[in-house]
């Protein structure tokens, strides 16, 4: 008996290896912008265009907020942060794949990266299609589906803010649909994932001056775009990092 509490204290005078997290955001080089329009039957669809951002200005923000929520429930983990442009390689439509195809592409993608020998995990947001809804305006409102981070622009709904009883035509939507995933590499698979879906809208009637301009693409400048999407992203991260890490504990052996 002596014998096993001599060798549990040795082996307790070794702290345990840090785990390290790989920070892999594939949503961070575009924005999806959506625009409202009328189709048959008065029913309002949505078309998109898509906006580039190669030098991934939100990656940063991202990983930061990964940190964080990781280092909450890990304070010994290490960190390396990715980039990501153009997808995913090996799958071509990110936002509609399965968690075990995105899985086994990030773990091929990143195999010089993986260390056998190492506790490691792979921390990976990739874009999800949801149905737009933008909540708070009379009876809420918004059609058609976006995906990964955005904007909705909508030109022609009547809107009646439901705290003040204004009334007022257009409204700009900004919007944030992806999933947070813990990818065990050495199982190539999905072992945590929190869904975020979420949105937020600015009415003509809330931003007199910009709307003077008559479009509600106006109502935020690009830096307050920026900061709206930023600022989204961070929130719910900062939700849903807590639940993703308990997967940390599921993964052990």
């Amino acid at each position: 008996m002596k014998r096993i509490l001599s060798i549990l204290a040795l082996l307790a005078a070794f702290p345990a290896a840090a785990a390290e997290y790989l920070i892999a955001p594939l949503i961070g080089d575009r924005l999806v912008v959506s625009f409202a329009r009328m189709t048959t039957g008065s029913n309002l669809g949505a078309s998109a265009e898509v906006l580039k951002f190669p030098k991934l200005p939100w990656d940063d923000a991202i990983a930061t907020s990964v940190a964080e929520g990781v280092s909450a429930a890990d304070d010994k983990a290490t960190f390396k942060q990715l980039s990501f442009r153009e997808g995913l390689p090996g799958v071509d439509t990110l936002d509609q794949a399965g968690e075990g195809e995105i899985a086994a592409a990030l773990v091929k993608t990143l195999a010089t990266l993986i260390d056998p020998a190492k506790k490691q995990y792979i921390v990976a947001l990739w874009p999800r299609r949801a149905d737009h809804l933008f909540k708070g305006i009379y009876a809420g409102i918004g059609r058609g589906r976006g995906s990964g981070l955005g904007f909705y622009v909508d030109r022609t709904t009547r809107t009646i803010l439901e705290d003040t009883g204004e009334r007022d035509t257009g409204f700009l939507g900004v919007f944030a649909y992806f999933d947070v995933g813990l990818i065990d590499p050495a199982a190539s698979k999905v072992v945590a994932r929190q869904r975020i879906v979420t949105t937020q809208h600015l009415t003509m009637a809330e931003r007199p001056r910009e709307a003077e301009k008559g479009d509600p693409w106006a109502l935020l400048d690009d830096g307050e775009k920026y900061l709206a999407i930023r600022r989204m992203v961070v929130e719910q991260l900062g939700k849903a990092m807590p639940e993703l890490m308990k997967g940390v504990a599921a993964a052990k052996p």
